[in-house]
């Protein structure tokens, strides 16, 4: 599951924790090209709450470069 939601499932997962969790803000960083999302003012992904997460995390704009919301489509792998 790690492997998935760190290898272009991550906005999936931050969006499924948004629908199921209001208030949870989606981020991404542009330097490790990984989505986050932020709750109560901590900081997540797959691997669970990041201490110290990357300097570079702002609020994902969806009309900007690689769009995150996409790469679910183009990774073959799905879960069973």
């Amino acid at each position: 599951m790690e492997r998935l939601f760190t290898e272009g499932q991550c906005y999936t997962l931050a969006r499924t924790i948004q629908i199921l969790m209001p208030g949870t803000e989606i981020l991404y960083s542009r330097v490790e090209g990984h989505v986050y999302f932020r709750l109560d003012g901590k900081v997540y992904d797959i691997r669970g709450q990041h201490l110290s997460p990357p300097t570079d995390l702002q609020f994902l704009d969806h009309q900007e470069g690689d769009r995150p919301h996409r790469w679910a489509a183009r990774d073959q792998r799905r879960l069973s």
